[in-house]
């Protein structure tokens, strides 16, 4: 595995400053005396969890003719809507793969996010990936 600079976390987080939300450690007094536990509230995301933050960096870091050819995730939870923000926020076309089987809600609200949806089986996602480009 390859080390991570501290260079790329300083630059990841200033990538990330107008999407990310700070998220403040908070100690947990629920947990045995003399074990310091902290909880980081990553579901006060916009999306509601912390994938928004590798997904948004991931996306910002593709070349202009990755962006052009748009991303897919084969996915409709939490990596999903982190890529469907991502995209959304920088302009990338965005489709997302999902099963049929997910909640109507979490569906309604991914729908509401992404350019393109698609709902299939689990065997049918990399025949939609590889048809969409």
């Amino acid at each position: 595995m390859e080390k991570l600079d501290i260079k790329e976390v300083y630059s990841a987080a200033f990538v990330l400053k107008d999407i990310i939300r700070k998220t403040d450690l908070i100690a947990s007094p629920l947990m045995k005396k003399g074990c310091d536990i902290y909880i980081k509230p990553e579901n006060l995301q916009v999306t509601g969890s912390f994938k928004v933050r590798g997904s948004s960096y991931m996306i910002s870091q593709l070349s202009e003719e990755e962006k052009a050819r748009g991303v897919i995730a084969c996915s409709a939870g939490n990596h999903a809507q982190g890529v469907a923000l991502a995209s959304q926020r920088l302009g990338i076309r965005a489709l997302s793969v999902c099963l049929r089987a997910l909640q109507s809600l979490r569906l309604r609200l991914l729908a509401a996010m992404v350019q393109r949806f698609a709902l299939c089986l689990v065997y049918m996602m990399m025949l939609i990936a590889e048809l969409w480009n």
